[in-house]
């Protein structure tokens, strides 16, 4: 019994002692080394990140972050804005003592571009040293003390990165897309992008087949109603909806109205007058006979109902199951007011939009995440104080500035996802914690060379739509650069 008490107290002060030094025990930091020690790479394989990078030039001091990744036999690293003459996003990638840089999807040696004659003089786990030849001013990168990265794996499953229309019949990650929108899942698992500016709406089967499931012709136009969607014509569809018996929503939003696509193929109008011009009518009708302005973003809910944002009404608004059209939020004037009021006296200024496994809706409002209680109609901001700025990491979401946020989805167990314009990919748990789960917050190219490596150590594209697999993994559209990107869950 002795023995035990001994053990529990050692134990005690041990994760005290790691605390009071501000290290949680369960955290992974890299080895204490001595300076000029070379690298073992057993000690440090895996994603690294730094909390200030210093760059030198002259006597001009300029600090940045930077996301690495340590290999058994090479490194790479994101420079985040300055750094050796490169542009913004560029890799590069260290073996045996030479240095690459990034060109498209390839890479040559640095000292073979006249533009980047660089040497790697010294490489140690503590620190790696450049010296930029043809100008006076060195880089330094500081190792020690970095955290290492826990993010999922990220991947590519469809797009070669080439804008364009092929592929029908054929793997999807040899097709081509032109700025892929929203993705959404059936039952079964299929996967459904809108194909923006191919007008088509794109099926990824289970096992990776590509086909057209809406859109006839590169040359967009207004659907057809009662047709096979296959012989339909789309115009630029961005987004999608998909209920719990597997019909497809779409918004038209250059002709205002909405279409559904049900199981046995076919396209029928369900709201909208199919106006060149928008309008506001028919709440409390069916919602074929109302009018909409520029429909948006769109999601349904366990009951059938079917929201969109009425994007030049600044309304949300519902269809329910018998086809009637009401507003649910929005008092017609574009802004953000009315927390802890009824949603449909509240201004509001939506964006992207998606529901909960409750019916709850949650959209971006400029810079804030807001909530529409189903039950009582309340309206509150969950997420942004209003400042215009990127935002925290590890703090509650309520408090926390929120710049711009994007598209938008929300998991089984409640988690939100969505986007900012640095390319980041951001979470806000259950319990409000804000954090980022993709992105290394500048916009750049994911290369496949390094497919499932981890997901916040790569820019992105313009990304769009997001998408919630039965599995739980998080797909999402890299619609800058034509690609389908899938993150483990």
């Amino acid at each position: 019994m002795k023995k035990l008490t001994n053990l529990i107290l050692i134990t005690i002060l041990i994760c005290y002692s790691c605390r009071k030094n501000g290290q949680d025990p369960t955290t992974v930091y890299p080895p204490p080394v001595q300076e000029d020690k070379p690298i073992n790479h057993n000690d440090i394989i895996g994603w690294w990140k730094t909390n200030q990078t210093t760059y030198y030039w002259k006597n001009l001091n300029v600090f940045e972050s930077q996301v690495k990744y340590f290999g058994t036999d090479s490194f790479f690293y994101q420079v985040d804005g300055l750094g050796l003459g490169t542009s913004t996003g560029k890799w590069w990638w260290g073996k045996n003592d030479s240095l690459y840089i990034e060109f498209n999807d390839g890479y040559q040696p640095a000292g073979m571009n006249p533009f980047y004659p660089v040497t790697l003089p010294k490489l140690t786990i503590d620190s790696m040293y450049f010296h930029w030849q043809t100008a006076d001013w060195s880089y330094r990168y500081k190792h020690f003390d970095s955290l290492m990265i826990t993010s999922a794996p990220i991947s590519i499953i469809a797009g070669t990165r080439e804008e364009g229309f092929a592929g029908d019949g054929g793997q999807a990650m040899d097709a081509k897309f032109d700025h892929p929108g929203q993705i959404i899942f059936d039952k079964a698992g299929n996967l459904y992008v809108a194909d923006q500016q191919n007008h088509r709406i794109r099926k990824i089967t289970t096992d990776g087949i590509v086909q057209t499931f809406a859109g006839k012709s590169n040359f967009g136009g207004p659907p057809g109603d009662g047709i096979l969607a296959s012989e339909s014509y789309l115009l630029n569809p961005a987004f999608l909806a998909i209920d719990d018996s597997d019909n497809v929503y779409v918004s038209c939003t250059d002709w205002n109205f909405i279409s559904k696509i049900t199981t046995d193929g076919i396209i029928h109008t369900i709201a909208g007058k199919k106006m060149a011009y928008g309008g506001f009518n028919g709440d409390g009708g069916p919602a074929i006979n109302a009018e909409l302005n520029s429909p948006g973003a769109i999601c349904s809910d366990k009951k059938g109902n079917i929201y969109f944002v009425d994007r030049s009404n600044w309304r949300i608004r519902k269809i329910n199951a018998a086809g009637i059209i009401t507003t649910v939020a929005g008092s017609g004037e574009r802004s953000t007011s009315g927390d802890g009021g009824l949603a449909i006296n509240a201004a509001v200024d939506a964006g992207h939009l998606t529901c909960d496994t409750a019916g709850n809706l949650y959209f971006t409002n400029s810079n804030s995440i807001r909530k529409i209680n189903v039950s009582t109609g309340i309206i509150e901001t969950i997420a942004g104080n209003g400042t215009e700025e990127i935002g925290g990491e590890n703090v509650p979401a309520i408090s926390s500035p929120l710049k711009f946020p994007g598209a938008i989805q929300c998991d089984k167990s409640g988690n939100l996802y969505f986007f900012q314009p640095t390319g980041r990919m951001r979470k806000i748990s259950a319990n409000g914690i804000l954090t980022t789960i993709a992105g290394c917050g500048i916009q750049g190219v994911f290369d496949y060379k390094r497919n499932g490596r981890h997901a916040t150590a790569y820019g992105f594209s313009s990304p769009l739509g997001i998408g919630i697999a039965p599995d739980g993994s998080i797909y999402f559209s890299d619609s800058g650069n034509n690609r389908i990107m899938r993150i483990s869950n």
